[in-house]
């Protein structure tokens, strides 16, 4: 096997770890993967812990490579161990800093990572989030979209957190929309190396919320292709998420 087979098989087999879409009585999650080079450093998880209580996290590590892909897995496997129904997003945040400082702070790797719960046992989401996009909110109700920061820094690079986790707890109703996102979305360059930045996935959400969670992606996907004219210049994941 050539060197160039190896990494297109690791790649297979990474990404065939990745959750399916999610469709059920309360939610609808559609989540889309772009890897600038074969294989890359962002990564997603779709948890269900029970019929009530769904975790959904994304982390976005920093390099296009093998070792950036290495450091994605561990991530998520310390993800589906940990997460817990009653685990705070911050809590788990600051438990992946920890594990992560342990042992990759001298090697110049970090990660972004945000953790949403949605709750519909109290019909709420909390999500807490370090060096990500803000995940976007449309509250039906209000027809308007909330930003949802994340507060801290990259993890990985220092322990304790400087910057202190900040959770965000919203209701939740049927018709709301949830967006979350790498950078590899807002930072997309046009031919003058400008940034699309997030006021298009808002714009897009608003105009669009009547879509399903797929066809969300579909559209946002349209849009920031015709703007960066089909070029990727970093890894990308888009999640799209509708209740019900």
């Amino acid at each position: 096997m050539t060197p160039e087979q190896e990494i297109q098989f690791a790649a297979k087999l990474h990404y065939s770890f990745l959750p399916k879409d999610l469709n059920n009585n309360f939610l609808e999650i559609s989540a889309l993967y772009m890897p600038y080079r074969q294989i890359g450093g962002d990564y997603y998880s779709i948890i269900q812990l029970d019929e009530n209580n769904t975790i959904v996290c994304i982390c976005d590590v920093t390099g296009h490579s093998v070792t950036s892909a290495l450091l994605a897995a561990r991530i998520n496997t310390y993800v589906t161990t940990h997460v817990e129904k009653d685990i705070e997003p911050c809590e788990l945040i600051k438990g992946l800093n920890d594990y992560l400082c342990k042992r990759i702070s001298n090697t110049g790797t970090f990660t972004s990572f945000g953790c949403l719960h949605i709750s519909h046992e109290f019909n709420e989401i909390i999500f807490g989030g370090a060096a990500l996009p803000p995940l976007l909110y449309f509250n039906a109700a209000t027809q308007q979209v909330e930003s949802l920061t994340s507060e801290t820094i990259f993890l990985g690079a220092v322990h304790p957190l400087p910057v202190k986790c900040e959770t965000h707890t919203k209701k939740i109703a049927s018709g709301d929309r949830l967006i979350l996102c790498t950078d590899g979305i807002i930072e997309s360059e046009n031919q003058d190396k400008e940034l699309w930045g997030i006021e298009p996935l808002i714009d897009i959400l608003n105009n669009h919320h009547h879509l399903t969670s797929f066809q969300l992606n579909d559209s946002i996907m349209h849009s920031l292709n015709k703007y960066s004219n089909n070029t990727l210049n970093d890894d990308l994941t888009l999640i799209s998420i509708g209740i019900k």
